[in-house]
């Protein structure tokens, strides 16, 4: 048998922007907002509750606004750059492998494929549960660094990833 190792020119390469992501749920864009605002409400409460506790130092008034403007800033900081993200996730299915995308500043491009991934896992909290979303796992023979969470997805098409990919790994383990 002869040995064939032809090259490959990179101008014949496809791009990574040739390929169409599929969007996440819009929903999930909503369960991000709320989860944000539950967090910073509730720090809000915490503020409110530790400077009614602590009359008995009298923290002077221009400290308490300092404070609250703080707050206001990282609070408006947070939806804004939960709003955008959106439009910087998501992921595509191939023959052999899937693609994640995500980052606003910094960007990051994750390929798993099929055959590095040892099992997958549906994940549900009580905020995505509300608006019926799920967040698929898939675990890989490389570790935790190279995992995939792909947040997002509506429940039912977790579901039918999950199931999608379950079956290919049996199959090539079968192969």
């Amino acid at each position: 048998m002869e040995f064939i190792n032809k090259q490959i020119m990179s101008e014949s390469i496809p791009t990574i922007s040739d390929i169409e992501f599929e969007m996440l749920d819009l929903n999930y864009r909503k369960a991000q907002l709320l989860s944000s605002s539950l967090f910073f409400v509730g720090v809000l409460a915490i503020l409110i509750i530790a400077w009614q506790l602590s009359t008995e130092i009298s923290i002077p008034l221009i400290w308490g606004l300092l404070i609250l403007t703080v707050w206001l800033i990282l609070f408006g900081l947070t939806l804004w750059y939960v709003w955008k993200s959106y439009h910087f996730e998501g992921f595509v299915i191939r023959d052999k492998d899937i693609l994640h995308k995500s980052g606003i500043f910094f960007q990051s491009l994750l390929i798993i494929p099929f055959n590095r991934i040892q099992h997958s896992e549906i994940k549900q909290g009580p905020i995505e549960r509300l608006f019926d979303l799920g967040s698929l796992i898939l675990y890989t023979a490389g570790g935790s660094s190279s995992d995939l969470a792909v947040h997002g997805l509506p429940y039912y098409k977790a579901q039918l990833l999950k199931e999608m990919i379950t079956k290919r790994i049996t199959a090539d383990d079968e192969a």
